[in-house]
């Protein structure tokens, strides 16, 4: 079986979506018989494995650029799939108004996160989304739930007093970290306003576009870690993570936390909705939210935080034995099975 993903994001930052697609790509391609290929940016098919063939394309471009049309239908053709699996929003619609010149190809579109067009997946054999919260959504077209996973190597306790010796941190206060790409629908701004006047200790680990914006609102307790690619070992040594988000698909960073049983603090945005306790929730941000909201809120939770550590056993333990990679892409290699066995779309 020939499988092409297509992921047509830009930009030198892997997030969750394309940290997923490489994770799971590489995993099944280990299988046989299965012959794997990747359609997507230079910076992406850069960090692919040998055993999945990359393909590079400028997606910078618009979705509906005619050479960027042009360039990925002859591509298509030239390899000659079983499968096209796109991913995201961009992808999906290119590959829609490409599917008439696709005809004994199936098409299979996975929804990474929430948009307002979905008319696009009309044109697909297969629908899949990543959280619960996502397929309660897309219900009219029958979507197959695969959650996203990661890989439960264990976490690897990083010593506490050297990581507040590490940050200049003060020991006597709680520490919470965020974790992600450093982007306005992250929503970092708001929270490190909303930590000012909290006694905590704040790590916001990653990097991005907004790196400069945010370095505003560091404090001698609230600082920019920048990329860690140690990110997994701080959660043995955190009190909390943070996810304050403005709409997510399945955040990675809230499965490790789980996974290393961190009590996760978030917005009720895709996947910590439908997956946390109501302790856990914080305020739905708005792009115009002022921070006092979601201050108090924290201020609140810090107060709790062993309760709340209590209420997230059931998360904890789903993401240890159901959110793992393996679990993952033993769901998608099924799908693949199935939908090249389809006669009809299944909506």
């Amino acid at each position: 079986m020939k499988v092409v993903q297509i992921c047509a994001s830009a930009g030198q930052l892997l997030g969750g979506m394309e940290t997923q697609v490489l994770k799971l790509s590489e995993r099944i391609a280990k299988q046989q018989p299965m012959n794997m290929h990747l359609v997507a940016s230079e910076h992406l098919c850069a960090q692919t494995s040998t055993q999945i063939r990359a393909h590079t394309l400028n997606f910078s471009r618009s979705r509906r650029h005619p050479k960027l049309l042009w360039d990925l239908v002859l591509l298509l053709k030239q390899i000659k799939p079983d499968i096209i699996h796109c991913h995201g929003n961009k992808a999906g619609q290119m590959l829609a108004l490409l599917s008439p010149c696709l005809s004994g190809i199936k098409l299979i579109c996975t929804m990474h996160g929430t948009k307002n067009n979905y008319g696009f997946l009309k044109k697909f054999d297969r629908v899949i989304v990543v959280s619960k919260d996502i397929q309660n959504q897309l219900a009219t077209f029958k979507p197959l739930l695969i959650e996203n996973g990661v890989e439960n190597k264990g976490t690897k306790q990083t010593g506490r007093q050297a990581l507040y010796q590490q940050f200049n941190l003060d020991p006597h206060r709680p520490l919470l970290i965020a974790v992600g790409r450093l982007a306005k629908v992250k929503r970092y701004d708001l929270l490190m306003q909303a930590s000012q006047h909290l006694p905590v200790n704040l790590l916001v680990m990653g990097d991005g576009p907004e790196r400069e914006y945010l370095a505003q609102f560091e404090t001698q307790h609230i600082k920019l870690a920048g990329f860690r690619s140690d990110v997994v070992d701080f959660y043995g040594a955190a009190d909390a993570l943070v996810i304050t988000s403005q709409r997510e698909g399945f955040s990675l960073s809230l499965i490790e936390a789980l996974q290393a049983e961190l009590p996760v603090l978030s917005t009720p945005v895709s996947g910590s909705a439908s997956l946390l306790p109501k302790s856990c929730l914080l305020p739905t941000l708005s792009a115009s939210e002022k921070p006092q909201l979601l201050h108090q809120a924290l201020k609140q939770a810090i107060t709790r935080l062993p309760k709340i550590k209590e209420d997230c056993g059931p998360a904890f333990a789903y993401a240890q034995h159901e959110l793992t990679l393996e679990k993952a892409a033993e769901k998608l290699r099924a799908c693949y099975d199935s939908t090249g066995s389809l006669t009809q779309p299944p909506f």
